[in-house]
C-alpha cells in the first residue's frame, strides 16, 4: 500500500499513577488520496460461512479460521473481504429499514416487545 507523508504525528501521555491518557494526533490532509480499492468478492459458501458465524468470531479469527477450513483460497481471499462480509452479516441483522431512523424505531420497538 503507498503512504503519504502527511507531515502529521502521534504523542501521548500516560499518567498511570491517576488512571489518565491524553493522545494528540494531527494530520495533513494536504496529499492526494489513497487509492481505493474495492474487491469484495468471495465465494459463496465462504460469504455464508462467515453468515453463520458473524456473531460467534470477530473478523480477524473469522478470517484465520476460513484459511484453516478452506486450504484453497490461501493467497485468493484478504483480511479486508472477510471484514467487508462480516461486517455486511451485522447490519443485515439489525437494519431493519433502510431509512436509519426508521430502523432505530423498529429496533427499539422490539427491544421493548421483548422486554414485556
Amino acid at each position: 500500500m503507498e503512504t503519504y507523508n502527511c507531515g502529521g504525528f502521534i504523542r501521548g501521555l500516560i499518567e498511570r499513577r491517576f488512571e489518565y491518557i491524553h493522545i494528540n494526533i494531527e494530520h495533513s490532509t494536504g496529499h492526494r488520496a489513497a487509492p481505493v480499492i474495492i474487491d469484495n468478492t468471495v465465494d459463496e459458501n465462504i460469504r455464508i460461512y462467515i453468515q453463520q458465524n458473524c456473531a460467534r468470531m470477530d473478523a480477524q479469527d473469522l478470517y484465520h479460521d476460513i484459511l484453516e477450513r478452506f486450504p484453497g483460497v490461501l493467497g485468493r481471499i484478504q483480511q479486508s473481504q472477510v471484514y467487508y462480509w462480516w461486517n455486511r452479516s451485522f447490519e443485515d441483522q439489525y437494519r431493519l429499514h433502510h431509512d436509519q431512523f426508521i430502523s432505530a424505531v423498529c429496533f427499539w420497538t422490539e427491544l421493548w416487545i421483548m422486554a414485556l
